[in-house]
């Protein structure tokens, strides 16, 4: 479950140019009031991304 949500938050935020505040949690896709380039989701971003290369998600 953990590795879906990890895979399912990576493909959400590559899929767009700028990393959004929140994406909608069916579609993934950012609403027009979601903030562009919010600085929270790429970190995250960037932790989840390290977490699925060494494999501890």
């Amino acid at each position: 479950m953990a590795r879906e949500l990890a895979d399912r938050t990576l493909e959400m935020v590559a899929a767009n140019p700028n990393a959004r505040e929140y994406y909608h949690p069916e579609t993934g896709e950012p609403p027009a009031s979601a903030a562009p380039c919010f600085g929270w989701t790429a970190a995250l971003f960037i932790d989840l991304a390290i977490q699925r290369a060494r494999g501890l998600v």
